[in-house]
């Protein structure tokens, strides 16, 4: 598999979404990444910006924004995705 070459398939984003785990652990690492960067008292006025290269069909996208609205930070995304099939599920997500 060369996912930086070929277009991955629906199939293969099935089987990386079923890792629960995965997203569990990513949710909570930028969960600290946000209250270590924005304290408290700034939590209401300063937005960090994320990118997430190569975000497949989301599930890195929905993570940190409940990463957001857990930890009440304020949170914009910019999410890149090569594969056509993938960005078109990203819109709906």
């Amino acid at each position: 598999m060369q996912p930086l070459m070929d277009n991955l398939e629906a199939q293969t984003y099935e089987t990386f979404e079923k890792d629960v785990v995965k997203y569990i652990q990513y949710q909570r690492a930028i969960c600290k990444a946000l209250q270590d960067r924005v304290p408290e008292e700034k939590a209401s006025t300063l937005t960090i910006v994320l990118m997430v290269v190569g975000a497949g069909r989301g599930p890195l996208v929905r993570a940190s924004l409940q990463a957001a609205e857990e930890t009440d930070r304020k949170l914009k995304i910019y999410a890149v995705e090569k594969n056509p099939n993938a960005i078109d599920t990203l819109h709906v997500s």
